[in-house]
């Protein structure tokens, strides 16, 4: 595990780098602006003018910047995924879900990013100087909806869940959930094995309904009061208001 550390410390400086030399390619390259002009020349060029303005081609020049920006960032992606984890034996993933995983995160936010950029847009044009009131309300407005959405369109996408079995270890959570008063809602168990064998356990959901969730490869190599000792950490995150906490300060800084 500290040899893992060590070079993923050593990566992590080295995937640092390699964005630095982007970031300085991309400013001395005016590369941001000729992509802008190149989103105008395309809107023009090949959509009628009804498709033409701020908001599309600002639609227009994300797309682009986001396409070269992933492109830019295989290799480092790969490496880590490929080599790094592969060679601590914690890579379960094969080519093909790799793959898969990136160009549905690709449309994911195509799909969701598109409306909410646009909206962004359209609150700036109408607002004038107090777009930033606007703006605040309407991003707590997207981090509720994101919240709401993730478990239900999101997560299925990458991954499956499963309830937990009755046994000791779905007993021994429901009765810490019970002694915190955490509202707990539904037990899953996550196939994370088929990516990695990392194992985490996590909850999400609304103030009133919570759903806790559990790696199998936690399950696998753990007993049961050791699962249900990591999820006290969790549950103590809950039980301490860190979450709330942290998304107030997050909405004022």
């Amino acid at each position: 595990m500290r040899c893992l550390r060590r070079s993923s410390i050593k990566f992590g400086f080295v995937a640092g780098l390699y964005g630095q030399i982007q970031n300085l390619a991309f400013i001395y390259g005016d590369i941001l602006p000729k992509l802008w002009g190149a989103s105008g020349l395309l809107l023009a060029q090949y959509f009628p003018s009804r498709f033409q303005g701020e908001i599309t081609q600002t639609l227009v020049f994300l797309f682009g910047f986001n396409l070269i920006s992933t492109i830019l960032s295989l290799p480092i992606s790969y490496y880590n995924t490929f080599v790094l984890e592969e060679k601590f034996g914690f890579n379960k993933q094969t080519l093909k879900l790799w793959v898969t995983d990136m160009l549905k995160g690709q449309m994911l936010g195509i799909v969701l990013g598109t409306p909410i950029i646009s909206a962004v847009l359209k609150i700036v044009q109408k607002t004038g100087n107090s777009f930033f009131y606007y703006l605040w309300l309407f991003g707590i407005f997207v981090q509720i909806f994101a919240i709401t959405i993730y478990p239900i369109v999101i997560l299925p996408l990458f991954n499956k869940l499963s309830p937990l079995e009755p046994g000791d270890l779905k007993t021994g959570v429901e009765n810490l959930a019970k002694k915190l008063n955490f509202p707990l809602q539904e037990l899953h168990v996550i196939d994370g094995s088929k990516r990695s064998a990392h194992s985490n356990a996590y909850f999400y959901g609304l103030p009133w309904k919570k759903h806790i969730v559990i790696y199998d490869t936690l399950i696998e190599k753990s007993e049961s009061e050791e699962v249900v000792a990591v999820l006290s950490h969790e549950l103590g995150h809950w039980s301490l208001s860190h979450t709330t906490k942290l998304f107030g300060i997050a909405q004022v800084c």
